[in-house]
């Protein structure tokens, strides 16, 4: 009976460091666990943050494009007014001389009476 009641107690004792190991390794796999999910999240924040200012700069990048093209066609057209204009003062300044007086182009005068009367 003595050898019964070791072996009982024996097995007691292993059942109990079993329970003890086991809920150890439950402690350490949930440490473990939690500490796997912060750095999850801390990446996701991460990622979503660069994902965020990808798409602001993108959005930023954009509107530089555009501005830069409605820029080129604003000097296009200023230096399409520029050549005109340049050619009018050439075409005035040179009949000015030959008259040997100050000489404005027809429509400026038109819009300077018109604003006269």
């Amino acid at each position: 009976a003595a050898s019964l009641e070791e072996r009982l107690d024996a097995t007691s004792t292993l059942l109990r460091e079993a329970r003890e190991d086991g809920a150890a390794w439950r402690d350490q796999a949930l440490v473990q666990v939690n500490a796997l999910s912060e750095a999850a999240s801390a990446e996701a924040r991460a990622t979503l943050g660069h994902a965020e200012e990808v798409s602001c700069l993108s959005e930023k990048l954009r509107q530089l494009v555009e501005e830069q093209a409605a820029l080129q066609e604003l000097c296009a057209q200023q230096a399409e007014d520029l050549e005109v204009l340049t050619g009018e003062v050439v075409r005035c300044h040179g009949g000015a001389r030959e008259q040997g007086g100050r000489h404005e182009p027809h429509h400026w005068k038109a819009s300077r009476t018109m604003g006269e009367s």
